[in-house]
C-alpha cells in the first residue's frame, strides 16, 4: 500500500518527537495513515488513528469558528 499523493508532502518520521524546533516532525495526517496501515491488527494503532482524526476534525472545526467569529466582528455594519 503506498500513501495517499497528498500525505506525501509532508514529513515523515517513524517516532513521536516532543520537540517541533529540532528534528523532523511528522504532519497529522501521515500519522494517521501510518497508524492505520502499519496496525497490523491491533487494536490500540486503530485507536491511536481514530484519536489522531478526531483530533484533526476538532482543530479545524476551532479554526473555522475563530475565522467565522473574526470576520462576523470585522464585516462592515449594515443599517438594518
Amino acid at each position: 500500500m503506498r500513501p495517499p499523493p497528498c500525505c506525501c508532502w509532508s514529513g515523515v518520521t517513524n517516532f513521536i518527537n516532543a520537540n517541533p524546533f529540532q528534528d523532523p516532525q511528522a504532519s497529522l495526517p501521515m500519522y494517521i495513515y501510518l497508524q492505520y496501515s502499519n496496525s497490523g491488527g491491533s487494536g490500540a494503532a486503530y485507536d491511536r488513528a481514530w484519536a489522531a482524526a478526531l483530533t484533526l476534525i476538532a482543530f479545524i472545526m476551532i479554526l473555522n469558528l475563530v475565522a467565522r467569529g473574526i470576520a462576523r466582528w470585522k464585516a462592515p455594519k449594515t443599517g438594518r
